[in-house]
């Protein structure tokens, strides 16, 4: 039986499309690599800017008119950033110092992975030459970020409204508007309840390492709260490096012991006990895809990639969660009532 020349262009066609399909891929992913420095500041300046909507909308409501009130968080958000590295930079300007010093007694401490310290010392000087390029590329990173946050946060009623307004009428209606408001009002406020968390996390974990003793408990803290935007990472590698510069700080196990344990507790208590109680069930994302998701953006944008794929992921399952049509994908992205509680 003859097929109709339709039906034969279509199955013709059905390996073009998959050919096609591939291509548009592998483009994508190698645009969204090889334009990583414009894209990084732009994302995170979005993320940013759902952070501070909230606030943005307090000033509103206090008549201050939103181009005053973006600037105003800018200016706060700029001193506060300024305030904070310029306290950490001499403490972590001496870690670097003493990094040599440190492997040394790593060599003499652990005998069995001893290595020579020519290399080592080789190494640290490379990584001192490259921390100036890296430092020139965040302050040009930064600038772009602040850029593309204060017109995120200045424009974003405007370009909503052309938005909206560029949309086919069959899309339009007259609840579009307070949807998308409503979607904005449950991410800013996901990431304002994760942000405060690892704030809260920062900060005890900077208090603990003071009481236990350890050297510049501030950068503990600092690093406890930046590295639990990427989960496991505090958990697995915090608590080893804290176990690292314990050993060589401390001359008494027991004091070793007691750093490690205090900073992995704290750690712990609050992934498995804080953020399930705060956060609740609705943004529980599934650990599978969590993981994967971490790793290509890992991979593709490197540590800024792995500290915003989790709030992107959450994002999505939001979308997701409140589009009928993408609601198996949401259901896909989160853990059902029955996996979150085992």
């Amino acid at each position: 039986m003859m097929k109709d020349p339709i039906s034969i262009f279509y199955t013709l066609s059905r390996p073009l499309v998959l050919i096609e399909a591939t291509i548009l891929l592998i483009l994508s992913l190698y645009t969204l690599h090889a334009a990583r420095v414009l894209l990084i500041p732009l994302t995170l300046a979005f993320l940013l800017h759902l952070l501070f909507m909230p606030l943005l909308r307090t000033l509103k409501k206090a008549r201050i008119r939103t181009e005053v009130g973006a600037g105003l968080i800018l200016a706060v958000l700029i001193g506060v950033f300024t305030a904070g590295a310029w306290q950490l930079s001499k403490p972590a300007a001496e870690w670097l110092e003493k990094l040599p010093q440190t492997l040394g007694q790593m060599e003499k401490k652990v005998r069995r992975f001893r290595m020579p310290m020519d290399p080592v010392s080789r190494t640290t000087e490379q990584v001192e030459r490259k921390a100036a390029g890296v430092g020139g590329s965040l302050v040009a990173g930064a600038g772009l970020t602040v850029v593309f946050l204060y017109f995120m946060l200045a424009y974003r009623d405007r370009t909503l409204a052309n938005v909206i307004d560029s949309f086919p009428p069959a899309w339009k209606n007259e609840r579009l508007p307070g949807i998308i408001d409503d979607l904005e009002k449950q991410v800013s406020k996901y990431l304002l309840t994760i942000t405060f968390v690892n704030i809260g996390l920062g900060v005890t974990e900077g208090l603990v390492m003071l009481l236990v003793g350890m050297p510049n408990p501030a950068l503990w803290g600092v690093m406890a709260g930046l590295m639990n935007f990427i989960p496991y990472l505090c958990d697995v590698f915090g608590t080893s490096l804290v176990a690292m510069v314990a050993m060589f700080t401390f001359d008494s196990p027991g004091r070793v012991l007691l750093a490690t344990g205090a900073f992995y507790v704290v750690t712990v208590s609050e992934g498995s006990l804080l953020v399930p109680m705060i956060v609740g069930h609705r943004f529980a994302l599934n650990p599978l895809i969590l993981f994967l998701w971490l790793i290509f953006w890992g991979w593709m944008w490197g540590v800024p990639g792995a500290i915003m794929a989790v709030p992107m992921l959450a994002i999505l399952k939001i979308l997701c969660d409140n589009i009928p049509t993408l609601a198996r994908i949401g259901k896909l992205l989160g853990l059902s009532p029955r996996q979150d509680r085992s």
